[in-house]
């Protein structure tokens, strides 16, 4: 029988190899870049919305195979979902990255992050991308704000 960890690195390294969801979109809504001081890593999160509302990512990381796997994973596991749906999931991503922890029915791609728990000098790595999605999330999913009706003050 296989060793699911070697499954789980095999999923990783043909995200490294061929990231998803990296063309730079045409008019995105929110765009949020976010760099790893230590190690020089650098992520950009673009996130449009298609005609449902749903969810069009593309990032693009500049950094190492972990960083790059995550930022393709995540991009997948978004795309087409609701733009709050898609926030509450991450920290499902985070539980799995921080703490080893996953529900029951976890999706494959959040197994694969908790693969990437073993390592803990790698979570850094994983977590770039998951932070700049999740404040790019934030921004889409935040409902519009309405302008302020003027005061006039009958004098």
């Amino acid at each position: 029988m296989t060793d699911p960890r070697h499954l789980f690195q095999d999923v990783l390294l043909d995200h490294y190899r061929h990231p998803r969801h990296t063309a730079p979109l045409s008019r995105p809504l929110v765009v949020v870049e976010q760099a790893h001081r230590a190690c020089g890593d650098r992520v950009r999160v673009e996130l449009s919305l298609d005609e449902a509302a749903r969810v069009v990512p593309a990032i693009l990381t500049r950094g190492c195979a972990v960083s790059t796997a995550a930022g393709s994973l995540l991009a997948e596991w978004v795309a087409g979902r609701d733009a709050g749906q898609a926030l509450e999931g991450l920290n499902m991503f985070r539980d799995a990255l921080e703490h080893g922890r996953l529900p029951r029915q976890a999706p494959p791609p959040a197994l694969a992050f908790r693969s990437i728990h073993a390592f803990p000098v790698r979570r850094g790595c994983a977590l770039l991308p998951l932070e700049a999605l999740a404040r790019a999330l934030a921004r889409v999913a935040e409902p519009p704000v309405a302008p302020r009706a003027r005061r006039q003050d009958n004098i």
